[in-house]
Parts: C-alpha cells; structure tokens; sequence
C-alpha cells in the first residue's frame, strides 16, 4: 500500500506538489501513486494518463501533467536563451533530444496503478520499491536502493526509502 506524507498544496493560487511517498510493485507488476499525489497529475488532461521521462542528470524519472511539456520546453528555450547571452555553449537540440526523446505517456488507472516502461525501469534501476518525492510542478520517481546512494538528498528521504525496504522484508 502506498504512503505518503504530504501531497499538494496551494501557494499563490498554484498547486504545488511537496513530500514524499512509497510504493511497492504487486503482483502484476504494478505500483500506486500516492493518493495525496494524484489528484495533481490527473487535473490536467484526461485524467487516465501521466506523462513520464528519464532524468539525464540522476538515476530517476519525472512524472507530471501533459501541460507540464510547455513549462518544460520553455526552461530549454530559457536556457539556450542565457546561454547565448553569456555566449557559453548550450547544444538546444541535444536538450530537447535527451529530453522528448524519453518521453511517454503511462495509463494509470482510478486506484493509482500503474506500470512502468521498461526504459524507466532499467534508467531507475527499479525492482520492486519507488519513493516518489513532490518537487513543485512534478514528481521524481526513484527505486528506493537508489535513494540510499544518492549523494546529495537528503537524510529524511533517505530514511523514508530505509522504512520501506524494512517493511518490505529487508534488502530489495
């Protein structure tokens, strides 16, 4: 069963996505978004399907609205834009390749399930445990064994990850 310890809030009239939440695979190999985290991604669109993409930065993907693809491709345009100002190097195209190239879009059912594309499986190294952490306007979708050796988030998701496989049984 998932948990989650926030979900979405109102800040200057915008919902925005904040906390985390665990999900394990069942049998039919499929895991549940948080309820406090679907609302969100059913709000825009047609409420059966999120769009998911691989993060070129780090081990995880990012799941959010189909209005979400203008606000990303605008920070690409935003980017490229600064960084021809400051005239350093900004390869546009291999952003936008890297980026809608993982794009897909993922059928998520009224319970919150859902299963994962293989790319996503594979990028995330995902078995059988995800964390989803709110960020704003998207969600990150890491396998939990992931989280634990990621330099740089920080300890309370990683404890949140730590929990998870401990109820789980131990080690993923």
């Amino acid at each position: 069963m998932p948990r989650l310890s926030r979900g979405v809030c109102r800040v200057s009239g915008l919902n925005i996505l904040k906390g985390s939440g665990t999900s394990g695979r069942d049998a039919k190999n499929r895991f549940a978004i948080p309820s406090g985290m679907r609302p969100f991604l059913r709000e825009a669109g047609d409420g059966k399907a999120f769009s998911i993409a691989l993060a070129d930065d780090k081990p995880c993907a990012m799941a959010f609205r189909a209005d979400h693809i203008e606000t990303m491709l605008a920070r690409v345009e935003r980017e490229a834009a600064e960084a021809l100002e400051r005239r350093l190097p900004y390869d546009r195209d291999m952003k936008l390749t890297n980026l809608f190239g993982t794009l897909d879009d993922v059928l998520i059912d009224t319970a919150g399930r859902f299963s994962l594309p293989a790319s996503v499986r594979d990028h995330c190294e995902i078995t059988d445990g995800i964390l989803f952490i709110g960020v704003v306007d998207y969600i990150q979708i890491w396998s939990v064994d992931k989280v634990l050796e990621q330099p740089g988030l920080s300890n309370a998701l990683k404890d949140a990850a730590r929990r998870f496989i401990e109820q789980r049984g131990g080690a993923q």
